[in-house]
């Protein structure tokens, strides 16, 4: 599926009308910037394709209660689409991923990518808000 996703990328670069397609880094990791601090990286799982992404840093307030509301979501995958939330020791940074384990054609590696997209996002804002003390699903899940 290398090729696949090779053509993939360049077809979602080409519809999204950015500049140019990121091509595979020496671990063969493809990564795309959608801005608003959004950089999706994907590799080839033969079949199939795993997403990753940064989400943020977890706080030091209320990290305990965070880190629960995190375990409780990849246990029951509420909210996560099937995605996991895990923790980069790298950049001390909550991260997101999603495996495909499938063989995907474009346009399902297109909705699959643009899911992920939205799930990003969507626990970026999460994060953002229990940062800032304010009203979180990630503080209200215990």
């Amino acid at each position: 599926m290398a090729g696949e996703i090779q053509e993939f990328t360049e077809k979602v670069i080409d519809l999204l009308g950015f500049d140019q397609a990121s091509y595979p880094d020496e671990n063969k990791i493809y990564s795309i910037d959608f801005g608003k601090d959004i950089v999706v990286r994907y590799s080839d799982l033969h079949p199939g394709v795993n997403f990753m992404s940064v989400i943020g840093k977890l706080p030091e307030k209320n990290r305990e209660v965070l880190v629960s509301s995190l375990m409780h979501l990849n246990l029951f995958g509420n909210g996560t689409g099937g995605g996991v939330f895990g923790y980069s020791e790298e950049n001390k940074s909550l991260t997101f991923t999603t495996a495909v384990p499938y063989r995907l054609q474009f346009g399902e590696f297109k909705n699959a990518l643009e899911d992920f997209v939205n799930f990003v996002d969507f626990w970026k804002s999460e994060l953002a808000e229990a940062q800032a003390g304010e009203k979180s699903l990630l503080m209200t899940l215990n």
